[in-house]
């Protein structure tokens, strides 16, 4: 007798303790994604947003359609790579040095912030002091 009772009180403690592991196994996480950040373009996607904040309302490049263009704050500041500047840093390079870094030849030069967080055309990015090519952005 006392061996069924303790068999029983097993078999009973087993069978709780799967049903909590059953229902520990399907709770569900609840996983709070972090907030998502905004550029500031994203913020200005209309007309009057845009122009509130000082930007221009106008077809940028070919897009089809019109968009907010920033003006940065650094414009015509010296610089030696894309982080130094809230747009790009371009250099202002002689027809001799943009045909050699349209060929993929490396030219040591420093750059200047662009007035417009967007800048389109054909452009000499300045990286680590130095442009390595031309890029042409529409």
């Amino acid at each position: 007798m006392k061996k069924i009772s303790f068999v029983l009180i097993i078999l009973a403690v087993l069978i709780i303790f799967s049903f909590y592991l059953a229902r520990k196994s399907q709770r569900q996480k609840i996983i709070i994604p972090p907030p998502k950040t905004c550029t500031l373009s994203e913020l200005l996607k209309d007309k009057e947003s845009c122009l509130n904040n000082g930007g221009k309302w106008a077809k940028i490049g070919l897009s089809p359609k019109e968009s907010c263009n920033i003006p940065t704050t650094d414009a015509d500041k010296e610089c030696f790579n894309q982080e130094d500047c809230e747009g790009a840093c371009l250099a202002a390079l002689s027809y001799t040095d943009r045909q050699k870094a349209m060929r993929g030849g490396v030219i040591k030069t420093k750059g200047k912030c662009t007035p417009w967080l967007i800048t389109v055309g054909c452009q000499a990015r300045v990286e680590k002091g130095q442009v390595s090519g031309i890029l042409c952005v529409d």
